[in-house]
């Protein structure tokens, strides 16, 4: 007697989760099939070396779109949770300004930024190139003289300052002490 079974189609999330729970594994075969490959044929230490290094960032930014995947799924539960521990949950990835109520916002620190960036970076690059770069090249010891910047870039996006707190107190009358939080 032959019975016949009805065939079953696997919808994409049921194959999102299989695939999920095998992906360490997937992910350790293929690091084990790599490095015999690379022996077989004898590939040099920095071919190794430099798929690793692709693998671990590879890696890594995957944990942070999970950390920021996270962040958003905590954020749209809200209201089926408990609203003190949502609250205390986001509390963590506020501003150090809003934690600490005697540092202040620098908003308009970031907005001088922004305009004078372009002029800073060439004063910035001048000044790496007349003062840094011949003390750096005196406090190098002789093989490894002749140090030069051959380009320098800091990029067309100004850096943004968080907040800023200056001490006051325990300071001498000459000094001034400020600590900035750069984003």
């Amino acid at each position: 007697m032959i019975q016949n079974k009805e065939t079953k189609a696997i919808s994409s999330t049921e194959f999102h989760k299989l695939f999920s729970k095998n992906q360490d594994f997937i992910s350790f075969f293929g690091l084990i099939l790599c490095g015999y490959l690379f022996c077989y044929f004898n590939l040099s230490f920095l071919w190794v070396s430099t798929i690793s290094i692709v693998l671990l960032l590879r890696f890594w930014l995957n944990a942070q779109r999970l950390e920021s995947d996270q962040l958003k799924t905590d954020t749209s539960d809200a209201p089926n949770e408990d609203e003190k521990s949502t609250i205390e949950h986001l509390i963590r990835h506020l501003p150090s300004w809003v934690h600490f109520p005697d540092t202040q916002r620098a908003e308009w620190l970031n907005q001088s930024l922004l305009r004078l960036w372009p002029f800073l970076h060439n004063s910035i690059e001048r000044w790496m190139r007349t003062k840094l770069q011949p003390n750096i090249d005196e406090a190098l010891p002789y093989l490894l003289s002749g140090f030069r910047f051959t380009s320098i870039h800091f990029g067309t996006v100004s850096p943004r300052i968080g907040s800023v707190k200056c001490y006051s107190s325990n300071t001498s009358k000459d000094e001034i002490i400020l600590d900035v939080e750069v984003m």
